[in-house]
C-alpha cells in the first residue's frame, strides 16, 4: 500500500473505532435496559484494537 492508502485506512479506522465505542459503552446509559459489563468490556476492546491496528497500518510503511 502507498502512504495515501495507509493514511485512508488508519483514519477509517479510527472511525470505525468511536462509532463502536459510542454504540457499545455510551449508548449503554441511554438505553433503559440494565448496565451490561461483557458489552462494555467488548467496547473497549474493540476501540482500542482499531486504534491500534490502524497505528500498525499507517507505519507499516516506515520499514520500505
Amino acid at each position: 500500500m502507498n502512504e495515501n492508502q495507509r493514511k485512508f485506512i488508519s483514519d477509517k479506522l479510527g472511525t470505525l473505532g468511536n462509532i463502536a465505542a459510542g454504540a457499545l459503552i455510551f449508548g449503554q446509559f441511554l438505553s433503559e435496559e440494565a448496565f451490561r459489563f461483557p458489552l462494555f468490556l467488548f467496547g473497549v476492546v474493540f476501540w482500542i484494537t482499531c486504534y491500534l491496528t490502524g497505528y500498525l497500518i499507517l507505519k507499516g510503511g516506515d520499514k520500505e
